[in-house]
Parts: structure tokens; sequence; C-alpha cells
């Protein structure tokens, strides 16, 4: 071997693969060629039985020894004098920063990082533990980097089979003192009965019922206690079916409920609004004043029907939880003012005596209540302006009592 090259000595497979290789495509160039930092480098690492390797010059041309040969698998000896990025390309986003923090003259360590490699012809987990330095030429420049490198992917899946088991242990313990317990408290007398569920999560639980007693001899004496388990796994979900089936039922027969009520309104009105169409129409004819007037009452008295199922109506609609409210009276009938003003088309005043006790009604039954006042002030209504008077009694009782009184007059 040429005396220039003995620096390639010895290394194993290798080192022999580093002396015959044809160094004409790789970016290092011919051995002849490297600069001394990178041959005593190289010298160092192909002596050494821990996995090592360096990067060299700018395209990081990749040198290392036997036992980093094997981490490498099956992309070994092609990675031989091949580009970093081209060996490693699969975990390169999880190293170039380190390998840049290098290059600019820092040192890394990173202790079981995982990295997710294709060395074997598939995707594998694995961790490493590893450090990155810097390596200078001649001039004092970074020419290239250097890496001592130690798989611990067995000993991390290791650690992590260890903790489970430790769990498992723990779980084990932790359920046989529970169970340890319950026999004691059946021992001291105590009997009773459990239901739980048991299996994977992802499968079919299933569900036992445990009947624990305590075991008595002949004399009545307590000698120990006993357990029965049953699989109550379908009469479980028979009941839980039973259930949705009861109250499909009741949903089934509350809608129909409701529709029965609403196909008998339906009528009510189909009823009432035949008599004020039919009315209409006799009241365009030429009839006699009895007539018309009999057609008139007709449609009055149908009004009336109208108005009760409408009441009735909101009586239904009405029957849930209310939340009363406290109000004035008297601001309540002011600021309706307004609304009974463009409903009558006149001129309303509002007038207030007493003290105005407040008094409690919920949303509904405040809007039930106006709507029966502006009802009751059409109906006596005949002129162009309305008073409204409201004042606050004792009742007999001793209670606060608001009457209003409602009077319509022409001017």
């Amino acid at each position: 071997m040429n005396r220039s090259l003995d620096f390639l000595a010895g290394g194993g497979r290798t080192g022999a693969l580093m002396r015959a290789h044809d160094w004409s495509e790789s970016p290092l160039g011919a051995p002849e060629t490297w600069p001394q930092p990178l041959r005593t480098l190289v010298g160092v690492i192909l002596q050494s039985q821990f996995p090592m390797f360096v990067a060299w010059a700018e395209a990081l041309g990749f040198l290392y020894n036997d036992p980093y040969a094997e981490i490498l698998g099956a992309k070994h000896p092609r990675a031989l004098g091949r580009r970093f990025y081209d060996i490693w390309s699969e975990i390169w986003s999880d190293i170039s920063p380190l390998i840049d923090a290098a290059m600019a003259g820092g040192s890394t360590y990173r202790e079981d990082l995982p990295l997710v490699m294709n060395r074997k012809g598939y995707d594998e987990q694995t961790w490493f533990t590893f450090s990155y330095s810097p390596v200078r030429d001649e001039s004092g420049k970074v020419a290239g980097m250097f890496c001592a490198v130690s798989e611990t992917t067995r000993k991390v899946l290791a650690e992590r089979a260890l903790r489970d088991l430790n769990e498992t242990l723990e779980r084990r313990v932790a359920e046989a003192v529970a169970e340890r317990n319950i026999l004691a408290d059946i021992f001291e007398g105590e009997e009773f009965t459990e239901v739980g569920e048991f299996g994977d999560p992802d499968r079919d639980r299933r569900a036992y019922e445990m009947r624990y007693n305590t075991l008595r001899d002949r004399h009545g004496n307590r000698i120990g206690a006993y357990q029965f388990v049953y699989d109550v796994t379908e009469r479980l979900r028979e009941q839980q079916r039973l259930r949705d089936t009861e109250e499909a039922l009741r949903h089934a027969q509350k809608m129909e409920s409701m529709g029965q009520l609403t196909g008998g309104v339906a009528h009510d009105f189909n009823n009432l609004l035949a008599v004020f169409s039919n009315g209409l129409e006799l009241l365009k004819r030429d009839i006699s004043a009895e007539s018309r007037q009999t057609i008139l009452e007709g449609m009055r008295r149908a009004l009336v029907r109208g108005t009760s199922l409408t009441r009735h109506l909101l009586a239904f609609s009405g029957r849930r939880p209310v939340h009363p409210e406290s109000i004035n009276p008297s601001a309540h009938l002011t600021a309706m003012r307004e609304m009974l003003g463009s409903s009558l088309g006149g001129n309303v005043h509002i007038e207030a005596r007493g003290r105005g006790w407040a008094c409690r009604k919920s949303m509904v039954s405040r809007n039930s209540a106006g709507a029966d006042l502006r009802s009751t002030a059409r109906s006596v209504w005949v002129g162009s302006s309305v008073n409204l008077r409201r004042a606050s009694q004792f009742s007999s009782a001793g209670r606060a009592r608001s009457e209003g009184t409602l009077q319509g007059r022409g001017r």
C-alpha cells in the first residue's frame, strides 16, 4: 500500500473497502488528496470500536467505521464516500439544524433522540444518543464535522416495557388489595352485590354481577367468605332496550295526542272561517235588515268562539315552567300607551292613583294581560280618546290589589 495511505491501514471490512474503493464519483476525491486533518480523523475512527463518522467539506462527504456500518444496515456499503444528505434524507429535517450548528463552529449533544429511519427497506422508530463536533482544517476554518453515536433503541423500548410492567403490577396489587378489603368486609358480616364491566374498551365488554356472601359453619359462626359471579350483559342490554322502547312509545303517544289536538283545533277554526266566509258572501247581496242582523249575530258568536279557542291554546302553550318577575303596573301601562294608540287609532290617557304596588307576573301572563286590555279597549271604544285609570287597594285579606278601569269617550 502506498505509504501516503497508511492512515487507512486496519479498520476491518470498512478499512478494506476504503482502500479498494473507486473515489472518482465521491465529492471527497482520492484519499491521496485529502487534507491532513481529515486523514488523521479517518485513521482514528477506523481504529475505534465505537460507532463514529466524519462528514467533510461543503458536500459533507461521508466516512465511517465498522461499528457505524451496522447502524447503516442496508445503506452500507453504498454510503461510503457519498453525500450526507443522500444517505439520511428521511431524517434530514430532524438532524439538519444540528449539522448546521456544528458547521458553524458549535457542538451539539442529543440523548435518546427519536428518529424514523429507513435502513432495512421499511420505516422504523429508532432512538439515538450522539454528539456533533466541528473539525477545522490547517487554516483554522471549520471544514467538516465529527460524530460519535450510540443507538439506544433497545434501551428505550426496554425502559418503556419496564414502566408498563410496573404499572401493570401496581394495578394488580391495587386490585388484590381491594379484593382483600372486600373479603374482609364480608368476613365482618357485610354481604353485598356489585355490578361492573370488564374487558377491552375497544372490544366486546361484558357486565358481571358479583355477589359477596359470608360463609358460616353449622353453628352460625363466620368462617370465611365466598363469591358468585354471573354474566348479566344480555340482561342489562335487554333492560336498556326496554327503556328505549318505553321512551319511544311515550314519544309516539305524545305526538299522537298533539296530532289529535291540532286536528280538532284546525277543524274548529275551519268551521269559524266558514261562518265568516259565508256571512261576507251573503252581506254582499241585497238582503233585508233582519237577515243582515241575523248574519252579523252569527259572525259575532263565531268571533266569541274563536276568541275562547285562542285563549285555550294560549293557556295550553303556557303550560311550561315560568319565571315570575316583579313589575310596576303603572310603568308597564305607561309603556303600553304607544301600542294602544296605534291599535285604537286615537289618543290614550293613562292615570295612576295610589302608591302603585309591585306585582309578580311571568312573561306569558303579562303578554296575555296586555292582549286582553287591547281587546277590551276595542270593545268599549266609541270615540277618539280613551282614559285608563289604575288604583291600588287592599283586599279584605290584607293583600295589595290593583284595579284598572278603561273608558272610551268621544271628543
